[in-house]
């Protein structure tokens, strides 16, 4: 891990078990991210659930196990799972060439 990671980290530590960012609603999210977006020039309107879905795919495709992703998600089933991670043709052949 880099020191700017480990840094990053050790300012949210949280031991206490409570919750160390604060809980804000989706809409005041989405309204953050929108902001962003629109300061970034994006076209498309960015929403947490497409966060979500984003997240979820880049994770697949760089070879985190669906498993893994499913916990980051708080999925109960992989099957959930499934609908937020693309997968694309290349994601599974690039998985059966580890295998063979």
């Amino acid at each position: 891990m880099t020191p700017k990671a480990e840094y990053v980290l050790s300012l949210i530590a949280n031991t206490s078990g409570e919750y160390v960012f604060p809980r804000i609603s989706n809409q005041v999210f989405n309204k953050a991210l929108k902001l962003l977006s629109d300061e970034a020039g994006f076209q498309k309107n960015i929403t947490s659930h497409v966060a979500r879905h984003t997240a979820a795919t880049t994770l697949v495709r760089s070879g985190v196990s669906l498993d893994v992703v499913a916990k980051i998600l708080g999925h109960s089933d992989t099957a959930i799972t499934l609908i937020y991670a693309k997968y694309e043709e290349t994601v599974l052949i690039n998985a059966m060439k580890r295998v063979i």
